[in-house]
């Protein structure tokens, strides 16, 4: 595999990756990508930023290279049995730089975002199901009706308790420093809005109960 190249030495030659600066980038390459900075647009527009609510992803064809890296994005994926995912880029030498290799590894797994990231293989519907990175596999051409249904579920519940749930996710998952922390961090989270859950979760069942009577 490696044709006799050590195995610290990159193709080009140097041991060593510049992780810094830009200032050995060309005008072109930093004219088109901008440097991370806190929580600034990525090349495909929403990448690096904090989304407050939940995001629901319809699928439908091929969700390759960079449209893979923004339906990591969301927090479910209805996607069409049709539908192919990769990262077809490998094989141009394009790398991921909207969070691909960020996102992938905690939505399935270090060793298959490997897999995926390193090989550029398609992925169906199925296997993507089994996985983890889709959620739901519908007929084709029932995705967005699909995503809808759930958005309309989701927009039913009591919102500040299920954004807490939801922020307190993505904080054990990308941020939190140890369990404690991410369990403080939850507890922290849950408390601010423990009072009005209940009494929101209170009118939910009665509006519930309403219903059923009806």
């Amino acid at each position: 595999m490696t044709a006799g190249r050590k195995w610290d030495t990159p193709p080009g030659g140097s041991r060593d990756i510049d992780r810094g600066g830009n200032e050995h980038l060309s005008n072109i390459t930093r004219s088109k990508f901008d440097p991370v900075c806190a929580r600034n647009a990525g090349p495909l527009g929403p990448s690096r930023m904090r989304i407050n609510k939940p995001v629901i992803c319809a699928i439908s064809g091929c969700c390759v290279a960079g449209g893979l890296e923004l339906c990591l994005l969301a927090d479910i994926r209805v996607v069409e049995e049709d539908v192919v995912f990769g990262i077809f880029s490998r094989r141009f030498g394009i790398p991921l730089l909207d969070g691909g290799t960020v996102r992938l590894q905690s939505v399935v797994g270090l060793g298959r975002a490997l897999d995926i990231i390193l090989t550029g293989r398609p992925v169906g519907a199925h296997e993507a199901l089994h996985m983890g990175l889709a959620n739901r596999v519908v007929p084709k051409g029932q995705a967005f009706g699909e995503a809808m249904k759930l958005a309309r579920l989701l927009a039913s519940f009591p919102q500040e308790c299920l954004n807490a749930d939801r922020d307190s996710c993505y904080y054990s998952a990308y941020r939190a420093q140890s369990l404690e922390d991410a369990l403080s961090y939850e507890y922290n989270g849950a408390v601010k809005v423990a009072d009005l859950a209940i009494r929101e979760g209170i009118k939910f069942v009665q509006r519930k109960e309403r219903q059923a009577k009806l």
